[in-house]
């Protein structure tokens, strides 16, 4: 099928689908509550139908999470401000009560604030579920929405995935959660575009992590199968500095990274920008400005199984899971670290068009990566620019003098 008809086909469902679409108001009502109301109006929404949310809605105590499985649009109404869904009170002492659950194709929410009151809630919004359906979910699209919680240290999930998805979409939003956008553990995610969103505070900004897929070991391993973590495309949008990453991915591939501003973490001994691990390759990061009080972009490889609570990986385990196949090009890095640093590197590294500030350490520092059974391999372009130098410059001088601008324990091509 060609990418022209793919279009057609996708606009004449769309037509066919909506053309008996109903809007369904959530509004203020005498004598009921506003969870109420947008309960109702979820239950009784058919596929293509406009649920319309034009008041605040409140989930207290009694008020479990709402699920939504049909092809329906969420939409908060325009006005002066967004209007808001809060978790307000946690769910009868359970505090992993989220605010929606989202299990259906075609699902679409714009246009609102999604609130978790400190202390409240685990989850904003909760995207499939890894551990007990196995459903493929398509085309969710989360647009112009706020996913803010009251009180920014408090260790809550924005936007989380964790089960299988294809093509989704999220576009113009805002975060401040401790883990704000999150695809943890997912067994398909294909096709992911972030664009234009904005994050602030928080640990981990975007999370796409499978560390525990594929694990049968008894220390935090999984052990369902990793069959697609592809196609993820972050840009054009900006990362307030946070507690640890803007951006860390794991087990993925083809990945474009570009157009963003990213502030770093304010961890002094960890935290980058960009954190990339185990097996992910394919990766392009473009047309970026990023500064760091640590290194600014880090290819890594984990230490231990699951996320960081099992046992210790050896060192051939830990080769064995390095990223690769990473081309860095026309970037401005400012770090107090190291510019990019490699460890365990799998595949190429291509630098080209940076760059490059590191105003206490090496521009570039590739270790633990030379191995007698494959070729990793490191280009850099003659006109990179390493603490003020080109690299066609550093390059004529001595090895000893090299290691203020760079240091590798593979040969440069």
């Amino acid at each position: 099928m060609t990418r022209l008809h793919y279009l057609l086909t996708s606009v004449l469902l769309f037509l066919s689908f909506t053309i008996n679409a109903k809007e369904i108001s959530v509004k203020k009502t005498k004598g009921s509550t506003s969870y109420l109301q947008f309960s109702k109006a979820i239950s009784k929404a058919k596929n293509g139908d406009v649920i319309l949310v034009d008041i605040d809605v409140f989930f207290e105590s009694n008020d479990l999470m709402l699920v939504v499985t049909k092809a329906i649009k969420i939409f908060g109404k325009k006005g002066k401000r967004k209007y808001k869904l809060v978790r307000k009170n946690k769910y009868q002492k359970n505090k992993k009560e989220a605010i929606l659950r989202i299990l259906g194709d075609n699902i679409q929410l714009e246009n609102l604030e999604i609130v978790v009151a400190k202390g409240q809630g685990y989850k904003a919004i909760e995207v499939g579920d890894a551990y007990t359906n196995k459903t493929l979910y398509s085309n969710l699209t989360f647009k112009n929405c706020d996913f803010l919680q009251t009180d920014v240290h408090y260790s809550a999930r924005g936007l989380f995935f964790q089960g299988k998805f294809k093509n989704v979409l999220v576009e113009n939003c805002k975060f401040n959660y401790w883990f704000s956008l999150v695809a943890r553990d997912c067994p398909v995610l294909d096709g992911f575009l972030i664009t234009g969103c904005e994050f602030s505070y928080g640990s981990h900004q975007i999370s796409f992590d499978g560390a525990i897929l594929d694990e049968d070991d008894a220390t935090h391993g999984l052990g369902i199968h990793l069959e697609k973590h592809e196609n993820i495309v972050i840009e054009k949008c900006k990362f307030n500095i946070s507690e640890s990453f803007n951006i860390a991915l794991a087990y993925t591939k083809n990945v474009i990274i570009r157009d963003n501003i990213l502030a770093g973490g304010s961890r002094v001994k960890y935290s980058q920008p960009i954190h990339i691990e185990d097996r992910s390759s394919n990766i392009l990061i473009e047309n970026n400005k990023m500064k760091s009080k640590q290194t600014g972009i880090l290819l890594f490889s984990t230490g231990k199984v699951g996320h960081g609570q099992g046992r210790k990986f050896s060192p051939a385990e830990k080769s064995a899971k390095g990223s690769g196949n990473t081309t860095i090009i026309n970037n401005r890095i400012e770090t107090d670290g190291d510019g990019i640093s490699a460890t365990y590197l799998n595949g190429y590294l291509k630098i080209k068009g940076n760059k490059i500030i590191s105003t206490q350490k090496r521009a570039l520092n590739v270790l633990n990566s030379y191995k007698k059974n494959s070729t990793p391999s490191l280009e850099i372009e003659d006109d990179v620019f390493m603490q003020g130098k080109q690299f066609k410059e550093i390059k004529l001088l001595s090895k000893e003098a090299q290691k203020i601008y760079f240091s590798s324990d593979i040969p440069v091509q």
